[in-house]
């Protein structure tokens, strides 16, 4: 199963979400599920459901084989320290996806770690090939590194 999950952002994601439906109808993915809070487009060959309760997503995300998402740090850290296969997409201000392009840093830092794949949306039938045939990363959290430093800093205040 292809998760989809574009967040609860008020901001539309129509590049992805075509790109999707093209797929589907061209019967060139299934079995997906998608989830975007704010979206004029509608699908002709899937449905979207706006939110999810936290005990669902977690369902779909434990169960997905494949999750597609948008930039979301929030999203990507969960996903990556489940071992999960992400490909993101980061939503950018020239399409009015969002407000600015942080995404775009964001999602060059979590590929370079390994933790995604990421590219172009037209691309997105290779990006699903490509990263069925990859090994899931863990997510290392730096967060003790980060806490023990601190408390060193404050110690010395």
């Amino acid at each position: 199963m292809i998760f989809v999950t574009l967040g609860t952002s008020d901001y539309p994601f129509t590049r992805l979400l075509k790109k999707l439906d093209e797929l589907v109808e061209e019967k060139k993915i299934k079995n997906i599920k998608v989830q975007c809070n704010s979206e004029a487009y509608k699908p002709k060959n899937f449905a979207l459901v706006k939110t999810l309760e936290k005990k669902e997503y977690n369902k779909y995300i434990d169960n997905a084989d494949i999750i597609i998402t948008h930039g979301g740090v929030g999203t990507i850290i969960e996903c990556a320290k489940k071992e999960k296969k992400v490909i993101a997409f980061p939503r950018k201000a020239e399409y009015a996806e969002a407000k600015n392009n942080h995404q775009e840093q964001i999602i060059n830092e979590l590929e370079k770690k390994g933790l995604i794949i990421t590219g172009e949306i037209s691309n997105l039938e290779n990006l699903i090939d490509k990263v069925k045939n990859t090994k899931s990363k863990a997510y290392k959290s730096n967060n003790q590194n980060f806490n023990q430093k601190l408390c060193e800093i404050i110690e010395r205040i």
